[in-house]
């Protein structure tokens, strides 16, 4: 860096050579070995017949035969705005008329949210002439204002006639509207009551349920809770528990329902409710208005994966198997929030309606080698149940080059913190990026803390995502963004570091099943995925108090598709 900031004083060719000699691929570093021996010559314009052979790169040239089509184009201005791209070829799912409901599957960056906001629109012209409502909606809060903020700039009066919303949001409006007030929830008393509710069994529960983590058990609760309504809780003894990556005896289930019974009245006894049952309340609510007619002509689900089944079935109800009346759009691979159903098992029937987006747009062909490993399996579990007829489940990477991920090794975290303000600044300074193209992920708020500190003290403009004292941060924001890797999904940026990944950050915990492993590798995919030109990832030796760190096992799964640097400084 430091002899690219004196050639960039004196001779700025020859440090733009460097830099794309150092993180270019194979190709770039011939052209400028090329250029160095005098075998190859500048081009002061970019050659017509370079133009012509990027025409068929369809995932960065486009021909228009409509002159209005390419105007509209040419006005977009804002990154919201082109972030509303609609591929030639996904064009026909927007236009398409579904008999029932529908499943929208596709890789990460295949356009999956795109073609749901466009069929948005276009189902909220018919809606708002028949005086009815589209519902888009999704698990996360974050992701349903940035959906919303998306159709505010694509469409025009039918915007009215679109809700947007994310899940909690609509069930405690639905209870709400009945006359029954807000549930009342404290994040505080309700993992306090979880937890005591471990202990609060039976010891010959307590016995059945010692081999079993309590990270896992947690998350079994959290599938009793998304699966059956509290009247319903015994049925958990005989259910499929298919997906969940672990089986459970007799036994061990009685325990589970123990502690999730002991759970349940300790929230009653305090006049509270656990999140899941804002879903459980408001589809209790609607099973009793069976018959009702909704004011919902269409209901477009996106992330799916992340929705309970308490919360599809609530879904489902409001529209029925109307024709274009339910679009469930998602990819496996990036669950997070692991669930363990089947639509069919719902009695969402999408026989001849499921579709699969294979294409990757948003990443380098090197970035999405490195990452689509970590989820590969799923990927293709999920694919064979789409009944959409493909012979080669594998995705299409994209045709974009780009340099291989590097994997960065530092002597301890404050090293590491001092990497990132270095790199960052380099790429300010080199790649001419702004800062609003950049952001770190880590997976706690300790390495979180450190890269806003380090960032902060270089002088480079920096924001906490999310920052429960600054509340929701505009897009438009012009500094990096540091991020959980949970908050970054639905988001996508030039440059992605994700720091801090050693084992039991990055995977989170120690002696995972294979449930968890899964879960926790999506994470980390979906934080790698939202690089589009260029990711960096960084683990320490040692903490600050010297204590070894060991790298993220996940890193030798895809360590054959990335490169590796060491950071001394």
């Amino acid at each position: 860096m430091t002899l690219l900031q004196a050639l960039a004083e004196t001779v700025p060719k020859a440090a733009d050579a460097l830099l794309a000699f150092a993180t270019g691929n194979s190709e770039t570093r011939q052209t400028v070995v090329d250029l160095a021996s005098g075998s190859a010559k500048l081009a002061e314009q970019f050659p017509e017949a370079a133009m012509q052979d990027g025409l068929g790169r369809s995932e960065e040239f486009f021909t228009f035969e409509d002159s209005n089509a390419l105007q509209e184009v040419l006005d977009r201005g804002t990154l919201q705005q082109w972030q509303l791209f609609l591929h030639p070829d996904q064009r026909s799912l927007v236009e398409r008329t579904f008999s029932g409901p529908a499943r929208l599957r596709g890789i990460s960056g295949s356009g999956k949210t795109v073609v749901a906001l466009h069929r948005a629109k276009r189902l909220a012209k018919a809606a708002l002439e028949n005086g009815e409502k589209v519902l888009f909606t999704t698990f996360d809060k974050g992701l349903a204002a940035a959906a919303g903020r998306l159709l505010d700039e694509l469409c025009g009066p039918e915007r009215s006639a679109i809700e947007v919303t994310h899940l909690h949001r609509l069930c405690l409006d639905y209870i709400f509207q009945r006359g029954l007030g807000n549930p009342k929830y404290s994040p505080e008393q309700n993992r306090r009551f979880r937890n005591d509710a471990f202990w609060n069994i039976s010891a010959e529960h307590k016995g059945a349920l010692k081999a079993i983590p309590h990270e896992y058990l947690s998350s079994e609760i959290d599938f009793l809770m998304g699966r059956f309504l509290h009247e319903e809780a015994e049925s958990y003894l005989t259910c499929d528990r298919s997906g969940r990556g672990r089986g459970l005896s007799l036994e061990q289930r009685r325990a589970v329902l123990d502690v999730y019974l002991s759970y349940h009245q300790s929230l009653a006894n305090a006049g509270l409710v656990d999140p899941a049952d804002f879903v459980r309340i408001a589809y209790s609510l609607k099973l009793k208005e069976e018959g009702t007619e909704s004011s919902y002509a269409a209901v477009i689900v996106d992330e799916v994966q992340d929705i309970s089944e308490i919360a599809l079935r609530l879904l489902h109800s409001l529209v029925g198997n109307r024709e274009d009346g339910l679009l469930l759009v998602g990819d496996a691979t990036q669950r997070i929030f692991t669930r363990g159903y089947s639509l069919r098992g719902l009695g969402i029937d999408i026989s001849g309606r499921g579709l699969v987006l294979r294409k990757n747009y948003r990443n380098t062909k090197q970035i999405l080698e490195a990452a689509f490993p970590l989820v590969e399996q799923e990927w293709n579990d999920d694919i064979a149940q789409a009944e959409a007829g493909i012979a080669d489940l594998k995705p299409e990477f994209s045709v974009r080059e780009g340099t291989r991920p590097i994997v960065v090794r530092c002597p301890d975290e404050l090293a590491e913190s001092r990497f990132l303000a270095a790199e960052v600044a380099a790429l300010l300074r080199y790649k001419h990026y702004t800062p609003r193209d950049i952001c770190i992920l880590a997976r706690n708020r300790h390495y979180r803390a450190l890269a806003v500190t380090s960032l902060r003290a270089a002088g480079i403009p920096v924001h906490l995502f999310r920052d429960p004292d600054a509340g929701e941060v505009s897009p438009d924001r012009n500094a990096v963004r540091v991020s959980s890797l949970h908050g970054a999904k639905g988001h996508e940026f030039g440059t992605v570091f994700v720091a801090g990944a050693v084992d039991g950050v990055i995977p989170l915990g120690s002696d995972l099943d294979s449930q968890n492993a899964s879960s926790e590798a999506a994470v980390l995919y979906v934080g790698m995925t939202r690089a589009r030109d260029l990711l960096y990832l960084s683990h320490a030796s040692t903490d600050r108090d010297g204590k070894p760190l060991s790298r993220s096992s996940f890193i030798d799964r895809i360590s054959k598709s990335c490169d590796f640097a060491e950071f001394d400084r």
